[in-house]
């Protein structure tokens, strides 16, 4: 099936370009070999346009729709410029804001930094109170450990001393109870001897 190319006509007046869209004004730019990446408003295109096909444009009939043109021509430049000027301040803009929120992030980057630092810093200096908090009631434990065994110690030893200090007067009670036994037996002994010889004696007197 063959294709029906379109045949587009390249303008030459003021009022035909006036009169295009900004693909239609992009078109008769190709046409005239004239580079579009730098335009990108249609007074922008129609400016470039109307450069192109001024110098072979026909001479107006009358001096009032010269002077109509040209004005229309100079406030379709004036618009262009205006739109122009509108897009450099857009992008300055832009850029200011991009500045500023790369500022922004920075200083918000910075600040995370200083509370990573912070929060680090306190962590280290809670992890060191927390390890000398630590030491300190291991020793307090220690310490009591130790007092509690030594006041065991002692009191087993005094408990051993005075196990031994009963013993001793237990030893002792017992001894004196043997010796005053044993001077309860004696004197028994000498009264039982003393009554012997006074009976003797009394029967030798009688006989």
């Amino acid at each position: 099936m063959a294709t029906l190319e379109v045949q587009v006509e390249k303008v030459s007046t003021v009022d035909a370009v006036l009169e295009l869209s900004s693909d239609e004004l992009r078109q008769q730019l190709d046409l005239y070999a004239v580079d579009t990446k730098g335009l990108v408003s249609k007074p922008q295109l129609q400016k470039a346009l109307t450069k192109v096909i001024q110098p072979v444009s026909p001479v107006s009939k009358t001096k009032e729709e010269w002077l109509l043109k040209s004005k229309q021509l100079e406030a379709a430049h004036a618009e262009a410029d205006r739109q122009l000027k509108e897009k450099e301040l857009e992008v300055e803009a832009l850029k200011l804001k991009q500045t500023e929120q790369e500022h922004l992030d920075e200083l918000a980057s910075e600040k995370q930094e200083r509370l990573d630092r912070l929060a680090a810093d306190e962590k280290e200096r809670s992890d060191k109170l927390e390890l000398q908090e630590r030491r300190c009631l291991d020793r307090i434990a220690k310490e009591e450990k130790d007092r509690v065994a030594k006041e065991q110690k002692e009191k087993e030893r005094l408990a051993h001393l005075a196990r031994l200090e009963q013993e001793w007067l237990d030893r002792l009670a017992a001894e004196e109870k043997q010796a005053a036994r044993l001077e309860q037996e004696r004197l028994a002994n000498e009264a039982r001897l003393a009554q012997e010889r006074a009976d003797r004696l009394a029967s030798s007197v009688v006989q």
